[in-house]
């Protein structure tokens, strides 16, 4: 049980913003078996080396921990956990239900005569013991997945599986079968049981709100990144946190590509070098020698359309690019509208929210007009376009009825490696009023529908496999 607590608790970290990783998760999990949980302190220092990196997210560890490992979760710990048992624990227990003094008080219990009760989780109200209730609850709890919670109507639902898990059914029975006898003695006991299985309801209530406010944080973080994947990326400015997001997908994809990246560059393995170079070994074979494999980083050359139309689409094909420079250090940048021109420079010496401001402001004015773009990026890079080279288009392909010179992309497309065109639009509307999408398809390798984060995170993933 103690693990599975353990798990729920970084789970709920993880949800107030700290960063865990699975191994700290393991070193956590190694730590605390050899601290046990008498001291609630010692717990929270040992989780806290292991889990928390920075001043930020120990901030974030010690508001989590406090509202996670209540007293009552302490000491239900602490006796169930054989690393539990420390003399110096500093665990209080819960304070005991009213009334409760270690045995039965009024007419429901006591010595001589009086009636007991017959049900498990009677017995244990009637006992007054807080840590033996305190740990029955947080098992019960545990069997009943509390760590599940995810909406607010739920604590209800929750509540009643968590007192059912208990034995609540058994004891519902007992009180009405002593409300309905005719022993004033055994009635009295059914009214205290009533009264103490409502202060129990009470905690259970208490326990399930403060597990929604740990669960919820961490479910609404997941469903919100899930929501602005999925979200049309032309809306996605009315979202906080967008770019962390498109970074957080780009640190993925970079970390992926680089460890295929260091397999590839090893190559195979080179049998008749490997048993040359290890004769001095007597044939074992230490030093084994590999294939050398030259693998090239793509040179990407990214042309975006900054009109209003478009203009979203190509902040968040831009900032995935350059999220991506451990695996695609060699981008060039190019916007245009009515008339085109490189930005590298601007992202490469400001921060992406300025350089993005100052290439709307240069470029992104007047009528769009493809033809001429695709004149001027012939003139400005069309020397250096070669086998290597990835061409990258975003635009709607809407020129306004202008001549789209489709030769020049035929001959572009001709000298690069590949040519992908990430369209906004969906594929039915190609061709439609000015739109020359038909006249350039022919010449491109990937001519794809790109709305949203997932569409742009499986094209850049294609890029990167195919490079």
């Amino acid at each position: 049980m103690a693990h599975a607590v353990l798990i729920d608790f970084i789970h709920a970290a993880r949800g107030a913003g700290v960063r865990i990783s699975t191994a700290e998760t393991l070193d956590a999990l190694r730590a605390v078996d050899l601290v046990g949980y008498g001291s609630r302190a010692r717990l929270r220092d040992t989780l806290g080396m292991a889990l928390a990196k920075s001043t930020g997210d120990r901030q974030l560890f010690d508001e989590t921990f406090e509202r996670f490992f209540t007293a009552s979760r302490m000491a239900a710990l602490a006796n169930a956990s054989p690393a539990g048992d420390d003399s110096t624990t500093d665990t209080a227990p819960p304070p005991p239900v009213e009334g409760d003094a270690g045995t039965p008080t009024g007419s429901g219990g006591g010595s001589g005569g009086s009636p007991q009760p017959t049900s498990a989780l009677g017995q244990m109200l009637m006992q007054g013991d807080p840590a033996a209730l305190a740990m029955a609850m947080t098992q019960a709890a545990q069997r009943a997945n509390i760590g599940n919670i995810r909406v607010f109507t739920q604590k209800g639902l929750y509540g009643r599986r968590v007192l059912q898990e208990m034995g609540g059914e058994q004891l519902d029975l007992e009180i009405i079968r002593r409300e309905d006898g005719d022993d004033p003695a055994g009635r009295a006991l059914g009214d205290e049981l009533k009264r103490r299985r409502q202060l129990l309801r009470d905690e259970i209530r208490d326990l399930i709100a403060r597990q929604y406010l740990l669960s919820a944080a961490q479910a609404n973080r997941e469903l919100r990144e899930e929501i602005i994947r999925e979200a049309n990326l032309a809306t996605l400015d009315e979202f906080r946190g967008v770019e962390q997001i498109v970074r957080k997908l780009a640190r993925k994809l970079a970390a992926r590509h680089s460890r295929r990246r260091r397999v590839e560059q090893r190559g195979l393995l080179d049998v008749r070098r490997t048993l040359a170079r290890n004769i001095r070994h007597d044939g074992i074979l230490f030093e084994p020698q590999w294939r050398s494999k030259r693998i090239e980083r793509p040179n990407v050359v990214v042309v975006c359309d900054v009109s209003n139309s478009v203009r979203a689409y190509a902040k968040f094909l831009l900032l995935f690019l350059y999220s991506l420079a451990d695996v695609l250090p060699r981008v060039r940048a190019f916007a245009f509208s009515y008339r085109l021109g490189e930005v590298t420079g601007l992202f490469r010496d400001h921060d992406f929210s300025e350089a993005v401001g100052r290439t709307l402001a240069l470029y992104g004015m007047g009528s769009t007009d493809y033809g001429l773009a695709l004149e001027e990026l012939a003139a400005l890079c069309g020397d250096d376009i070669d086998h290597r080279t990835t061409l990258i288009f975003l635009g709607d392909a809407r020129s306004n009825y202008s001549e789209p010179r489709a030769d020049i992309l035929r001959r572009l497309g001709e000298r690069a490696r590949q040519v992908i065109w990430l369209n906004p639009e969906n594929a039915g509307r190609w061709g439609s009023g000015d739109s020359v999408m038909p006249r350039y398809r022919p010449y491109c390798t990937i001519a794809e529908t790109t709305r949203t984060l997932d569409d742009l995170e499986r094209v850049v993933e294609r890029l990167l496999k195919r490079a």
